[in-house]
């Protein structure tokens, strides 16, 4: 995530950038070409969607399932101190 202006804005702005993203996800990049202020290089946020909700997904899954071990590890501890 960064913090940008594009070329002849002054308004600050979050996202990727286009040359960043396309090392590793290159199918949500349109590449430009030589001149930036013409035709400049841009992110399809529209593809990343899915890819977030996945991660997110993903994590939330992970998450859960700490917290079941740390409960489990809770209650063997309580065992443990009780006898």
């Amino acid at each position: 995530m960064r913090d940008y202006n594009f070329i002849g804005e002054t308004r600050r702005q979050q996202g990727v950038l286009a040359q960043e993203l396309a090392e590793v996800y290159p199918d949500a990049v349109s590449h430009g070409g030589d001149d930036p202020k013409t035709n400049p290089w841009s992110v399809d946020y529209g593809r990343l969607t899915p890819l977030t909700i996945l991660a997110i997904q993903e994590l939330r899954q992970a998450h859960e399932l700490q917290g079941r071990e740390l409960e489990a590890l809770r209650r063997e501890v309580a065992s443990l101190r009780s006898r």
